[in-house]
């Protein structure tokens, strides 16, 4: 099976935390995002010391998806969650999304979605992780594994958000607006009716070090950290072969605790997590 606790385990094998090339282009921030998304991908499909052949091999058979666009998700494991790759910029700055709204479960009805994804196997709803690492130079310091209904709000707190905002740039006097999967498009604005207004969202969402320092804070004394966030109802749906080969590794960097967080669909109400960590040192 892959999945996130079987990835832990491999990580906890392996000591890997360091960032391949990538895939490279001109731009060196994405460039660095290229790095980490490879180190998660390498990360699930148990991947670290594979040939470029070989590799292609594991992601075929551990992956029903990779995305080669811009829009969600980066990765699906066959028949398992959805993995979204962000890097932080700050240890506390806000983590970029840019045009996609963070996803408290990947639903095969958003729009944004590509058809590939939708078609690349049998699902309707998926739960996702967002995988957010921080980098120190060239060097992975700090990955967090944090399942969006821990995260983000349900799709209809962003949905209503938009119809919202598009129904009050809709109603603005002698505009031609036009419906689009962003926020919408506003046409003809000049006299000579040649120029257009594309409207989309840039949407940010607190850093988990900020927004989880309750009970997590990050230890600078380390190499690396990885910290991992889900629901119990999470940890215990994964199969019992892999929870069986979890809770039996030895290691006194490895951290697993009990926390309640705020419900982001009511934070006057908590939900019971398990809280992950392992650290390098």
């Amino acid at each position: 099976m892959y999945n996130t606790l079987n990835s832990i385990i491999y990580l906890i094998e392996t000591q890997n935390f360091k960032l391949s090339k990538g895939k490279l282009g001109t731009n060196r921030i994405q460039n660095v995002g290229n790095a980490l998304e490879t180190f998660v991908k390498d990360l699930y499909a148990r991947s670290f010391s594979s040939t470029k052949k070989q590799k292609e091999k594991n992601y075929a058979k551990t992956f029903s998806f990779m995305d080669s666009s811009n829009s969600p998700p980066d990765v699906i494991i066959r028949g398992g969650d959805a993995l979204e790759v962000k890097k932080m910029e700050g240890l506390f700055s806000d983590v970029q999304l840019n045009s996609s709204y963070p996803k408290y479960k990947l639903r095969i009805d958003n729009p944004l979605i590509s058809n590939e994804c939708k078609n690349c196997e049998q699902w309707t709803e998926k739960d996702i992780v967002y995988a957010i690492g921080f980098n120190v130079k060239k060097s992975l310091r700090l990955l967090w594994l944090v399942y969006g209904d821990c995260y983000a709000s349900d799709i209809e707190i962003y949905d209503n958000l938009k119809i919202t905002i598009s129904e009050g740039i809709r109603n603005i006097p002698d505009i031609k607006f036009e419906e689009t999967n962003e926020l919408g498009k506003v046409k003809a604005l000049d006299p000579l009716e040649i120029t257009n207004l594309r409207i989309r969202g840039m949407w940010t969402i607190q850093n988990p070090n900020r927004l989880f320092s309750d009970f997590i804070n990050y230890d600078a004394s380390t190499k690396f950290q990885i910290i991992c966030l889900m629901r119990n109802t999470k940890y215990l749906s994964f199969d019992k072969e892999s929870i069986k080969s979890f809770e039996g590794v030895i290691d006194p960097n490895l951290f697993v605790t009990d926390v309640s967080v705020r419900d982001p669909n009511n934070p006057q109400s908590t939900i019971d997590c398990k809280l992950i960590t392992y650290k390098i040192f």
